[in-house]
């Protein structure tokens, strides 16, 4: 994959250094073990020639950008000059990108180019000068074909993101130990609030499990009345609990794949329940599948909860139903198969049912979400509100290196 990491004047070297030392190590520790190099980088500037970094060390191009693979867009401490470049601007915006991806203030030339997505992260005491909605305190933020990363050391975690993100985890995972640095897919948020994590054991080989959770069939076994999956990154996950709720509150709507790994890793947004404050504000589930004795270790780690009394019942209320949820659960991947329905509304022939009548497995979860996530969710909630910005804590000292987080 063809990587270009775009330098220009006045650039933070370590924006463009951590990403760049990451893809250079990966090539490495492939050719290692025999393997052909997966990204083919290069450096470029506008016209072909040096420019001096933050702080006037000097920079050289190595060629000319393409116009697809992945873009490395780093920050400055001169946003203005930056910004007000159109030149520069218009050099992010050109051509037909995998992934452009930010560090640091970079996503300030994003925003200036119309490509800052609607969830979005840049240096943390930066966030509120962009002034512009979604943003959030995270080291990486990945929006399917735009990725930020927080401030000047994140930009290794981007790399270590983009190289779990396209080839494989376990490749980051050497990378990053070959840094000597502490990494996590994902990562934790800094200054953040952990994850919600739920373990179980399930009977069956990872590949049952990933199935169950990467097709509509199995999701429609254990999670929703009926889904949407695409079948790559950046496709739909979406999934509806209630085909029979008004539109917007029937489940998922919106949420899409950030990384798959098959038989190993499955990564999706997530959305609140209806009722609650940051429905709309999507967070991320992290499933991670590993073989153990006759069945499966799975691990689902949900990341992304803002801080503040509405990110609290949401923590609170997703604490309590990943723990009980069927999901998780080893009878869901022995269940029989049941034929895919429609996701289109129209082509859904209604049914009566008794009020006493037994729901169906999926359904009688989806009765029991939409109960629970109404009753918890706080007073001034109803209805859905879209437009309450996510709170983001006051900004901390930053930590002298990056914490460990949870491994998967």
């Amino acid at each position: 994959m063809n990587v270009d990491c775009l330098l220009f004047e006045g650039m933070d070297l370590m924006d463009f250094g951590g990403p760049w030392e990451v893809f250079l190590t990966a090539n490495r520790l492939l050719e290692r073990q025999g393997q052909p190099r997966a990204f083919d980088l290069v450096a470029f500037t506008l016209d072909g020639r040096p420019v001096r970094s933050y702080g006037g060390v000097p920079v050289g191009p190595t060629g000319s950008p393409r116009d697809d693979g992945i873009l490395i867009v780093p920050g400055t401490i001169d946003i203005p000059a930056a910004t007000g470049d159109q030149e520069l601007v218009a050099a992010i915006s050109a051509g037909q990108r995998d992934v452009t991806a930010s560090v640091c203030t970079g996503a300030y030339l994003l925003a200036e180019a119309g490509m800052l997505p609607d969830r979005w992260t840049t240096h943390w005491e930066d966030i509120a000068g962009l002034a512009l909605p979604g943003g959030t305190r995270a080291r990486v933020v990945d929006a399917g074909t735009v990725v930020t990363g927080g401030g000047i050391a994140c930009g290794i975690d981007v790399g270590l993101h983009l190289v779990a993100r396209f080839v494989d985890s376990a490749l980051a995972r050497l990378v990053a130990r070959q840094m000597d640095y502490a990494w996590d897919f994902y990562g934790d948020p800094a200054g953040g609030v952990r994850p919600v994590v739920v373990e179980r054991f399930v009977a069956a080989p990872p590949s049952e499990v990933y199935q169950l959770w990467t097709t509509a069939d199995g999701i429609a076994q254990f999670l929703g009345a009926a889904a949407l999956v695409g079948d790559g990154i950046g496709g739909p996950y979406e999934y509806q609990f209630l085909d029979d709720a008004p539109d917007g509150l029937r489940g998922g709507e919106g949420c899409r794949i950030l990384a798959l790994e098959p038989g190993r890793l499955v990564v999706f947004t997530w959305n609140s329940p209806p009722g609650f404050q940051t429905r709309g504000q999507h967070t991320w589930v992290v499933l991670g599948l590993h073989v153990k004795g006759a069945g499966t270790h799975v691990r689902l780690a949900h990341w992304g909860h803002g801080v503040g009394p509405e990110w609290e019942a949401n923590r609170e209320y997703f604490t309590s139903a990943w723990a009980r949820s069927c999901p998780l659960a080893s009878s869901s991947c022995h269940s029989a198969p049941r034929t895919r329905r429609s996701t289109s509304p129209a082509s859904r022939p209604r049914t009566a049912r008794s009020a006493s009548a037994p729901l169906p497995r999926a359904r009688a979860c989806s009765r029991a979400w939409i109960t629970n996530c109404t009753s918890r969710a706080s007073p001034a909630s109803t209805p859905p509100s879209r437009s309450k910005p996510r709170t983001t804590p006051p900004p901390p000292t930053p930590p002298s290196s990056p914490r460990a987080p949870e491994a998967l």
